[in-house]
């Protein structure tokens, strides 16, 4: 079975170049999911003419505002624009729930656990301890990000096809061994030659090129830099809305 994957959001932080931040939907006979949720997901989905109420699991790589911010917006429409019933899991690192918790009743105080009328499952993930979820195999592992905080990346398969989701990070060589799994290679580029932050750049995944062996790579994440130089890149580079069959 096919399995349809929509680059909702593939901007950076900064949304630089107009772009929404982060947010990937994977869609097949057995599970909808996302990979993040940054800030506009819910907005990004209604704009893609999707109900949200179809997703079964939202995977998030690590807690920055900029890829799990949009769930509480995400939790908000379940409960009242779509009357979800149907449970619903939200899978990330150690933290996750309380983090995702805190922001919800942060923006919306009133809104509490008890009251939801559908099931929230959350559960921790860890990396090299693979997870099966919503019939969605998941290889979580380490990236270089933020010091300090946990920041993941996902090997996933569904319908028999691997998707390859970098997260946020530097390069390192996992992402290499990974990618000859991998039907689609999800990686983020933020920079064009600068490598600052824990972020990848342009001229890195060029010199790296002979190491990824994705049958399709898309580069996403992108930075005003990278965006000014669409022209020039050799690797392909994700748009907000495109979308992609395996």
């Amino acid at each position: 079975m096919a399995v349809q994957v929509t680059f909702l959001g593939t901007g950076d932080a900064f949304a630089s170049g107009g772009r929404l931040q982060t947010c990937y939907l994977a869609q097949s006979r057995t599970a909808n999911f996302l990979l993040d949720c940054g800030p506009c997901s819910l907005y990004a989905l209604k704009q893609a003419k999707v109900d949200p109420a179809g997703l079964d699991l939202v995977l998030i790589s690590h807690l920055h505002g900029d890829h799990f911010g949009g769930l509480p917006f995400l939790l908000l429409d379940f409960q009242f624009a779509s009357q979800r019933q149907k449970p619903v899991v939200v899978a990330g690192p150690p933290g996750t729930a309380q983090q995702v918790e805190q922001l919800l009743h942060t923006l919306y105080p009133d809104q509490t656990p008890e009251q939801r009328r559908f099931a929230l499952r959350y559960v921790e993930v860890r990396p090299e301890q693979p997870v099966q979820l919503c019939g969605v195999d998941i290889l979580p592992f380490e990236v270089v990000h933020q010091p300090g905080m946990l920041c993941l990346g996902y090997l996933v398969r569904v319908e028999r096809k691997g998707i390859l989701f970098s997260g946020d990070t530097q390069w390192i060589p996992r992402l290499g061994e990974l990618s000859a799994q991998a039907d689609l290679f999800i990686c983020e580029c933020t920079y064009y030659r600068d490598a600052l932050y824990y972020h990848m750049n342009y001229a890195e995944l060029q010199c790296r090129r002979s190491e990824i062996k994705s049958r399709r790579t898309v580069l996403t994440h992108l930075g005003p830099e990278v965006v000014a130089h669409l022209d020039e890149l050799e690797f392909e580079c994700a748009s907000d809305g495109q979308q992609v069959t395996l």
